[in-house]
């Protein structure tokens, strides 16, 4: 009787302890915390959302697996796509390195070679002139117009600018004040060489005529006595050199003139007509990529490596348009601004091959 009552009552005391240690009611789940937002919202992250979302995909028995639309087929279409498009990148860029008349490098070049080459052919022969004393103001007249222009033109090489025709008016108007200037020297050389006018001979006073009652003899008729004729000025041999020198120093200076006026006209060497329907012919081309970019199936999870393609094509075509519209001879800005386009169009294109490789490294992937 003792033994059972003593078992009673350890039963109660261990009943008692397992109550105290359980709660009256079940307690809820903690809720998960949520998903952290995507402050950033990158292509990247797309690209692994919907890549985990594909490797999560687990066949219900019964029922068939979702297809994955990724085939040797398409595989193949996507990488002769980047292949092409790669093509295209190195025949533009080959095409770019060739234009080098277009560049500012090359305009500043041609600058400061008018520079040099008017010293040599106008300056210098300026230089060399030995006027006569009747012909100095000549002489120094050619200087001032040749010293002028010459600092023209090396102002003209420093200070152009891409985009600005300022430094091109400064020059223009300082080749204004030259022509002045050699207007005058010319005139002056003219006034050299025309031949001092003669001092006028005084009138003889005629004789008296005499009476009739004053002589007995008829007087004869004198003759008229011959005026003698004016001698011929001899031209002065230092003059006259002096102004064939000038003669071949004006020559020199107009073809110098005709020839930066020529290359003025036509830009330089940059043929901007044909740069224009080079990129035209570019812009035309790339269409074709673009065209094939958006063509490329969206079923999942191949979409996303569509949809970066197409992102890529869209991006690199209106850049390549852009440079259409803006390109201007020896301005390197839109070329600057189709660079930084085409490295974030590069940048999806290669995450879109880094989506392709992730889809291809599944097991049973490909079809």
């Amino acid at each position: 009787m003792k033994r059972c009552w003593l078992l009673a009552m350890l039963t109660l005391g261990v009943a008692v302890l397992a109550g105290c240690g359980a709660p009256p009611y079940p307690t809820p789940p903690s809720p998960a915390p949520g998903p952290t937002p995507n402050i950033q919202a990158t292509v990247e992250a797309r690209v692994r959302e919907q890549l985990t979302a594909v490797a999560q995909l687990t066949p219900t028995p019964g029922m068939p697996s979702p297809p994955l639309a990724l085939t040797a087929e398409t595989v193949q279409a996507i990488r002769s796509l980047v292949q092409e498009w790669e093509g295209f990148q190195q025949g533009f860029d080959a095409w770019r390195a060739g234009l080098t008349a277009c560049t500012p490098e090359a305009r500043r070049r041609d600058l400061r070679g008018f520079a040099v080459r008017f010293y040599s052919e106008v300056a210098s022969r300026a230089n060399a002139l030995v006027p006569p004393p009747q012909a100095q103001r000549v002489a120094e007249l050619l200087s001032d117009a040749v010293a002028k222009e010459e600092t023209a033109l090396r102002r003209l090489a420093e200070k152009w600018q891409p985009g600005s025709a300022d430094a091109f008016l400064d020059y223009e108007t300082e080749r204004a004040d030259v022509d002045v200037l050699r207007r005058k020297a010319l005139q002056a050389l003219e006034e050299a060489r025309r031949p001092p006018t003669p001092t006028p001979r005084p009138t003889p006073t005629p004789s008296p005529i005499p009476s009739p009652e004053a002589t007995t003899t008829p007087a004869a008729t004198p003759s008229p006595t011959p005026r003698p004729a004016s001698p011929t000025p001899t031209p002065d041999p230092a003059l006259e050199a002096f102004a064939q020198a000038v003669a071949g120093l004006s020559s020199a200076w107009e073809g110098f003139r005709t020839a930066y006026d020529a290359w003025r006209e036509r830009d330089g060497e940059c043929k901007r007509d044909e740069v224009r329907r080079d990129l035209q012919r570019f812009v035309d081309r790339f269409r074709t990529l673009q065209g094939k970019a958006l063509a490329l199936p969206k079923a999942p999870p191949l979409g996303v490596v569509a949809d970066l393609l197409a992102q890529a094509a869209q991006r690199e075509a209106q850049a390549l348009a852009s440079l259409r519209d803006e390109w201007a001879p020896y301005d390197p800005a839109p070329f600057s601004r189709f660079d930084a386009q085409r490295q974030e169009a590069d940048r999806l294109r290669r995450q879109a091959l880094s989506a392709l490789e992730a889809l291809m490294a599944r097991p049973g992937a490909l079809r």
